[in-house]
């Protein structure tokens, strides 16, 4: 199966950066869940707002845990950050997770 350039775009930065391979699978996972989420709209047509809901969705309709919440955030934020060079100011900030 073909990979898609973004996602092999994102595996070679994740290697530069020499994160493990464990984080690779994890960030790679959560991107794909991400784009199917969103019905396969590129993430670069889609904004904080979308990846915003994407997370309450997360939350709220899979009852994920905050760490797993979290871990989808960093894919997210490091998709966003290095690879569509379009950071996400808001999602950014430590107290995205607050109450």
């Amino acid at each position: 199966m073909a990979q898609s350039p973004l996602l092999s775009k994102m595996r070679t930065e994740i290697r530069r950066q020499q994160y493990s391979y464990f984080t690779e699978r994890a960030y790679i996972k959560w991107v794909v869940q991400f784009v199917k989420y969103h019905n396969m709209q590129h993430p670069s047509e889609l904004d904080e707002e979308d990846v915003l809901r994407f997370l309450i969705y997360l939350e709220e309709n899979k009852e994920y845990s905050l760490p797993i919440q979290k871990q989808a955030l960093c894919a997210l934020l490091f998709l966003y950050d290095r690879i569509l060079n379009k950071p996400l100011k808001t999602l950014s900030r430590p107290q995205v997770f607050e109450s």
